[in-house]
């Protein structure tokens, strides 16, 4: 029993542990499904949280768009008020204006057309001060002074102004010259102020009448002390420019020339002086002459003696100016001793100054005052510093660097022309007009320059762009080439003879040499006769010419190689004249170079390296390939190369000598170059004379004044400085020296002292001639018993004296044998002697032929004329050939 019911016990404990495990695992069961629902309802729980969080912002965001809506509400109804309040002030306003409206319109019914009237002059009768600056601005844009009426009433009757008044053509004259007086005091205002000028002129004959042009850049006072130096990050500033305009002139010597530029410079010192503009301060052309530091003109033998002129000039304006405190500090008792001394030991040429007429002694004393001051001023210019002494003595010239190339091309002209003859090769044909092709039909001696490059690029210039619109075919060219090439192409214009245009030109016909020579074709068959001219045959025959073309492609290749680099460098406007001593020494270097070795210039493999002078691209690739692929063409094009560049080499040498080791402007320091600025090319002068010789054109009758205040007054930029400068006592002052200029008969004055230029030439040359008539008859008289030696022999002739010699040269000259060269060019007596048995034994020949009958030739010139009768030509006068115009 009781192991029955232990054992029952036990099974009961046993089912009740496995009932208890039971429950256990379903208490389990559901709480693990109880911690599962907790998580979802957890995660449950953070997604609503989020979405409460949500649509809190939004609702924050709403309520505050609401509230930014509200502001906005408010804000327009406090604007509609505004606009009601406004539109009501404006409904009251315009009912004022119609009423107003309607009380005035009966007084404008009364009074029609009342308009304001723009008065050209005041109530006594002068001109408006606006008016005159109207005036002067329209008459410089070209307007005439019988028409500046009519073009204010056109301008005011289109801008619906009544004008009140009227001007004169005399008035606008009057006008102009205030205008000149005011540019003259300008100037000498600006010269007073400056530190430094330099000068640039050139001259032409306009209308058988030398003109001159003159210009100015002036340096105006620095902000700086003398004593401080410029720095080589300063640089080089430019000056102002100011033009003096062209003046007429009795010639072109050098003295002539100083003469204008003194009389220029003492005009605009005396207007200046007499003017209120300046007090007690004077200024004298003598006080401007230390202020000059740079002189630009071209290469003439009279340029170089005008720059010495000038430079002596400034030198006695200094030693002048340095004696006068040493003469002021000498009483006058002093003074008349040391004249009286001076003149006593200068006295070699006279005898006794004492004795002489007291005219005669005035102006002795006059001269030796000078001389004295310019001693004394020696004197105290030698205790300076040497340095300083240089850098006051300082003048630099340098000449326009297009005269340069251009005479560089002449140059090499020159020698290329000799190589057919040197060498013994066939020439260029020649391209002789009908007159020059009968004379060489009789033996006449060619002309080099009858043939050759630049005598083909003359003619055609004159068959293609002639500058006579009446010759020559013109637009016919053009149209040609525009259907050729798809674009009109005008020829270069060598009948103007522009700048660099024969070269240009020979690039034009070597590039389109076909069409060139098609064009020609169709030009002959276009007429009726289907013939040439002489000079289209000429141009045809030399565009096929192998000669010709060698010169055309070797002028091609220098403008190529170094005439278009050098122009572009000169003229980029960022250069002076003064900083171009390493290019000119570049360009000899290149032209040395290239005559050694033309290859260098025409290899097939050329680089830009090589070929052009600047290493930059060529401005005409295809004219170089165009060359090179008519190479096989041209058997001589190096040796024509060699020798033009050796011809242009010996020309920039000689015209480049200002830059040479030694001279003034070859190492100047930063405050020289600085001072003396000068441009690299003389455009202004050139451009003055140009812009006058057209005026003169319009205006035939037009003065010297009027024409320089046309140009003076709106390039010197007259005008805003004489709104910022003068006063009401100036303009006063101006108006009274117009009418001292205009009343002064200057122009007439100008016309008798050129007429009587013309009448002392005329006298001189006559006395000359007299002379020279005189020479001829007393040669001729003494060869007339002078008798030919026709059977003499050698030994006679050595036998005789040289002046014998030479009275058998004269007569072999006088009897017609052109080939006997003068006595003069003979050098010594053994080629004297051979010259006169080649003329005898050429005096035999024609006797034979002639059957004994020697016919008589005209006699020709024989050198009895004195040297001295002859004008010589000046060493580096502009080349130009005989019969050509100039490139």
């Amino acid at each position: 029993m009781t192991a029955e019911s232990a054992k029952s016990s036990l099974i009961g404990s046993l089912e009740c542990q496995s009932s208890t495990e039971a429950g256990l695992q379903d208490v389990q069961s559901q709480a693990d499904a109880s911690a599962k629902e907790i998580e979802i309802l957890k995660t449950y729980q953070a997604s609503l949280e989020r979405l409460v969080e949500k649509y809190s912002q939004e609702l924050v965001a709403a309520h505050a768009e609401l509230e930014a809506k509200s502001r906005t509400m408010t804000s327009l109804k406090d604007r509609q008020t505004e606009l009601n309040r406004s539109r009501e002030a404006m409904h009251k306003k315009i009912q004022r204006m119609v009423l107003r409206n309607a009380t005035a319109k009966a007084s404008l019914s009364a009074s029609k057309s009342i308009v304001h009237m723009y008065q050209l002059k005041s109530k006594s009768g002068i001109i408006e001060p606006q008016v005159w600056d109207m005036i002067r601005r329209l008459v410089c844009k070209g307007v005439s002074t019988e028409h500046i009426a009519d073009v204010i009433g056109i301008v005011a009757e289109a801008l619906g102004i009544p004008i009140s008044g009227s001007v004169s053509a005399r008035s606008v004259s009057r006008v102009m010259l205030e205008g000149l007086v005011q540019a003259q005091i300008q100037i000498g205002h600006e010269l007073r102020q400056a530190d430094y000028l330099s000068i640039c002129g050139d001259g032409t004959t306009i209308k058988n009448i030398q003109h001159e042009a003159k210009s100015l850049y002036i340096q105006p006072q620095q902000p700086r002390h003398h004593s401080e130096s410029l720095t080589a990050n300063q640089g080089v500033q430019k000056p102002i420019f100011r033009t003096v305009g062209v003046q007429k002139a009795v010639n072109h010597t050098a003295e002539l020339q100083l003469r204008g530029w003194i009389v220029a410079l003492d005009t605009f010192c005396s207007v200046l002086n007499r003017s209120p503009l300046v007090q007690n301060h004077r200024l004298t052309s003598k006080m401007v002459a230390p202020k000059l530091r740079g002189v630009l003109t071209d290469h003439a033998a009279d340029q170089k003696r005008f720059f010495q002129l000038i430079e002596a000039w400034k030198r006695t304006c200094d030693r002048e100016a340095r004696a006068v405190p040493k003469l002021q500090s000498m009483l006058v008792k002093e003074q008349l001793h040391a004249l009286s001394t001076y003149l006593d030991q200068a006295s070699n040429s006279t005898s006794d100054w004492r004795t002489m007429p007291s005219e005669q002694q005035a102006a002795l004393m006059h001269d030796a005052w000078l001389a004295l001051a310019y001693q004394i001023g020696e004197a105290e210019f030698q205790r300076l510093d040497l340095t300083l002494q240089q850098d006051i003595d300082f003048l630099a010239w340098a000449g326009c660097c297009m005269h340069k190339e251009l005479n560089a091309v002449k140059g090499g002209v020159a020698q290329m022309a000799n190589i057919w003859d040197n060498h013994q090769l066939t020439p260029p044909i020649p391209l002789q007009n009908k007159f020059e092709a009968e004379k060489s039909m009789y033996g006449a001696q060619k002309n080099h320059y009858s043939r050759g490059a630049i005598k083909l690029v003359t003619l055609a210039g004159a068959l293609f762009n002639n500058k006579d619109d009446k010759k020559g075919y013109q637009s016919t060219i053009d149209h040609f080439f525009e259907k050729v090439f798809g674009y009109s192409k005008r020829f270069p214009d060598t009948s103007n003879t522009r700048y660099g245009s024969y070269c240009d030109a020979a690039a034009e016909l070597i590039l389109n040499l076909d069409a060139y020579i098609l064009l020609m074709a169709y030009l002959r068959d276009a007429k009726t006769t289907t013939s040439f001219t002489n000079i289209e045959l000429n141009v045809f025959r030399a565009l096929q010419d192998a000669p010709t073309l060698t010169e055309l492609a070797t002028l091609a290749l220098y403008a190529q190689a170094v005439g278009h680099p050098y122009i572009r460098y000169v003229r980029n406007g960022s250069h002076g004249a003064l900083e171009l001593g390493h290019l000119h020494a570049e360009v000899k270097d290149y032209c040395r170079a290239i005559a050694e070795k033309p290859e260098l210039l025409i290899a097939h493999n050329t680089s830009l390296s090589i070929g052009a002078l600047d290493a930059q691209p060529w401005e005409r690739p295809e004219v170089i390939y165009k060359i090179l692929s008519l190479r096989s063409r041209l058997p001589k094009l190096s040796l024509a190369i060699s020798n033009f560049f050796k011809g242009a080499l010996q020309t920039w040498e000689r015209f480049g000598s200002e830059f040479d080791e030694g001279g003034v402007i070859s190492n100047p320091t930063l405050e020289q170059r600085w001072s003396a600025w000068l441009p690299s090319t003389n455009d202004v002068s050139e451009g003055l004379l140009g812009q006058c010789r057209q005026m003169i054109r319009r205006a035939p009758t037009i003065t010297d004044n009027q024409r320089n205040a046309r140009v003076m007054w709106p390039r010197n930029n007259t005008y805003q400085w004489a709104k910022t400068t003068l006063s009401n006592s100036d303009e006063q002052f101006i108006r009274n020296e117009a009418r001292t200029i205009d009343s002064g008969g200057y122009n007439k004055i100008l016309r008798e002292e050129i007429n009587s230029a013309l009448e002392e030439r005329a006298k001189a040359n006559r006395r000359r001639q007299a002379k020279a008539t005189e020479r001829k008859s007393n040669h001729k008289r003494k060869l007339a018993m002078v008798k030919l030696m026709d059977d003499t022999t050698y030994n006679t002739l050595s036998l005789m004296k040289v002046k014998d010699l030479d009275d058998q040269i004269d007569k072999l000259r006088e009897c017609g044998d052109s080939q006997v060269r003068a006595k003069t060019r003979i050098g010594n007596k053994q080629a004297k002697i051979e010259e006169i048995l080649a003329g005898l034994e050429r005096r035999k020949h024609m006797a034979v032929n002639n059957n004994g009958l020697e016919k008589a030739n005209q006699p020709i010139l024989f050198d009895g004329i004195d040297a001295q009768d002859v004008e010589e030509c000046p060493e580096d006068v502009e080349l130009s050939f005989n019969g050509e115009v100039l490139l």
